[in-house]
């Protein structure tokens, strides 16, 4: 607690005082953010939680929300089927992840959402993403609908570049690269990466999945 000054304490001792006590509140609220990003406690009451529903589209025409997986977790990623580099290099952990945990990733579902819904139809959505694994649920949507679940994720996609003959077909985004898995009710419960690979995903998801999954669902 800051002690406030004395009364006769001078205008720029009041001052110097305000402002090291607001850049210590600043520090608490970040670090308490940091904390619950890792996993650590549930936020602050001023930080926005990570997470919560989503209505898409998938390729057969179907809507799927997040309520659609209650029960299970979710692994969700975002993405789009452009992407030269890190996409690729995440997918390919999940789905090596999954191989490795066999059972035991019964009840996880990843999901791809596009941050590219211009180009990334669900069913260009679902053909990218089963080119990984057939488990990875690929989700695309309206350009506001995908806004709208950036914000709940508090992930970007923005285009960074077009190629040097002024086209629009052809362009790169920056996204997010976190993977956020999600429990069985919904809530956010850690940030992962797959950009290490799936032997060490598979190893980071194994300190949440339960040892003995429950019956999952029915496969889309």
């Amino acid at each position: 607690m800051v002690k406030r000054p004395p009364p006769s304490a001078s205008k720029k001792d009041r001052k110097a005082t305000l402002a090291f006590a607001a850049v210590a509140s600043l520090l608490l609220l970040l670090s308490a953010a940091y904390l619950w990003l890792l996993g650590g406690g549930r936020p602050p009451p001023s930080v926005q939680p990570i997470g919560g529903p989503f209505a898409l589209d998938q390729d057969d025409g179907r809507v799927v929300t997040d309520r659609d997986f209650r029960g299970q977790y979710m692994l969700i990623y975002f993405g789009y089927a452009h992407c030269a580099d890190v996409c690729p290099m995440t997918l390919s952990a999940i789905a090596d992840a999954l191989d490795i945990l066999g059972n035991r990733a019964l009840d996880l579902r990843p999901i791809f959402i596009t941050v590219d819904p211009k180009r990334d139809t669900p069913a260009i959505a679902r053909a990218y993403t089963g080119k990984f694994s057939p488990r990875i649920l690929g989700l695309s949507g309206t350009q506001e609908e995908i806004q709208a679940v950036e914000r709940t994720y508090h992930v970007h996609g923005t285009i960074m570049t077009h190629p040097g003959d002024g086209s629009t077909a052809d362009y790169t985004m920056g996204h997010t690269a976190t993977l956020f898995l999600i429990g069985p009710d919904g809530r956010n419960i850690a940030p992962l990466s797959g950009l290490e690979g799936g032997e060490l995903l598979a190893r980071q998801l194994a300190e949440y999945l339960p040892v003995t999954p429950h019956a999952a669902s029915e496969m889309r």
